[in-house]
């Protein structure tokens, strides 16, 4: 009877460490599996991350156009601008990163030569943390092969001696202006409302000094807005 009962014990027991081993191996075998089945969608949501990386710099490495509209207190005309990456890619798109922004709403023309241009947006009279910051200078004596030339209805960068101050001032040629060409970051051109800015070209004749500055006792042609034209169709 003895030996019975230990046999009988022995075997329980024998039976089981076995249960425990196959428990323990099926445990391991199902954390293998669930780490192969983790790795494997690991390695999908890679190479999907890297497929939208890839799509994206593709698509960002497109020139866009984009259509603002721009509208000048007490000029009924709005101006309508084409802004073409082509030309300027990151000049353009630090206007149309502006123009979102509002940054140009109640900023003036204070510059203004008849049979050259109109320039404004500067933001020189802003706090130092509310102005734009300088960007680099795209254009030919800068390193940079811009093709776009200054003809009449052409938007250029204003910017100071340093090729790489502009910011935010830009400018509207009402004329060809060829000696500006390759020295200047042009962006764009008007598609409608060039006579909005020959009208304000037209204002500021015998109120201006030698370099086209309004004299004090003369408003400056305020912008209203600058906004983008989501589904503009240029004609």
């Amino acid at each position: 009877m003895g030996k019975n009962k230990n046999y009988n014990y022995n075997a329980q027991v024998e039976a089981e460490m076995r249960r425990h081993i196959a428990e323990k191996k099926k445990k391991e075998e199902a954390r293998k599996a669930s780490a192969k089945k983790n790795l494997k969608i690991a390695l999908i949501v890679l190479v999907i991350i890297a497929i939208l990386v890839t799509a994206y710099f593709i698509w960002d490495s497109i020139p866009k156009v984009t259509y603002v509209e721009m509208k000048v207190e007490g000029y009924d005309a709005p101006v309508i601008i084409r802004v073409d990456e082509a030309y300027a890619r990151n000049t353009a798109r630090n206007f149309v990163s502006l123009v979102k922004k509002g940054f140009y709403d109640g900023l003036d023309f204070h510059r203004i030569i008849k049979g050259f241009m109109i320039q404004g947006g500067d933001d020189s009279h802003l706090p130092a943390d509310q102005q734009a910051k300088p960007i680099k200078g795209e254009f030919k004596s800068n390193g940079y092969d811009n093709t776009l030339l200054h003809t009449r209805g052409v938007i250029s960068m204003a910017r100071a001696n340093d090729p790489n101050s502009a910011s935010s001032g830009f400018f509207i040629c009402d004329a060809d202006a060829p000696h500006l060409d390759g020295d200047y970051a042009a962006f764009g051109y008007v598609v409608s409302g060039m006579e909005t800015v020959d009208a304000i070209a037209d204002y500021a004749v015998g109120k201006t000094d030698g370099n086209g500055n309004l004299y004090s006792q003369y408003e400056q042609p305020t912008i209203e807005y600058i906004k983008i034209l989501d589904n503009y169709q240029e004609k």
